[in-house]
């Protein structure tokens, strides 16, 4: 058997963490997956941390911001269409959803999407960003300086 880390070892430790905690060392964790190349868990953890937050800022979140340029009748069917269609991907990783189809393509701009959202609502939160954020952000500008706003501070 592989030897295992020690933090891997049995323990009855707990931990107490907030909801913004939590949502933070999910974004964190969706950035390095996303640097090794790992969509699907960039994509899972980016959707868990944006839906465990508030929206504190409707200008600053950019799910509210892509609602409100895509579907701008404020028509709930529109908006209800609209966020099922950004969150497929999302949704069919986490549920079991027998009419939609067995196998989804994955892409890099898909992982980005969710990382984005999750990283809008969490800075607006906070105010602040991680290491793994400021990595990110940094990446975004240096290779798509057409998506990067004032939402992505260039770390020094």
């Amino acid at each position: 058997m592989k030897e295992l880390p020690a933090h891997c070892s049995r323990t009855d430790l707990k931990k107490t963490i907030s909801k913004l905690e939590a949502s933070q060392q999910q974004l964190d964790g969706s950035i390095a997956f996303f640097f090794k190349g790992d969509w699907v868990c960039a994509i899972t953890l980016a959707g868990a941390a944006e839906y465990m937050l508030p929206v504190v800022d409707e200008n600053a979140d950019l799910l509210a911001r892509l609602k409100a340029h895509f579907a701008p009748s404020g028509d709930a069917s529109d908006e209800s269409k609209f966020v099922s269609y950004v969150n497929d991907q999302r949704d069919w990783l986490k549920h079991s959803q027998p009419n939609k189809p067995q196998q989804m393509e994955f892409s890099q701009d898909d992982a980005i999407n969710l990382i984005m959202r999750a990283y809008s609502r969490l800075f607006a939160s906070t105010n602040t960003q991680s290491e793994n954020m400021l990595e990110f952000a940094n990446w975004l500008i240096q290779t798509h300086p057409e998506l990067s706003d004032n939402s992505f501070q260039q770390g020094s």
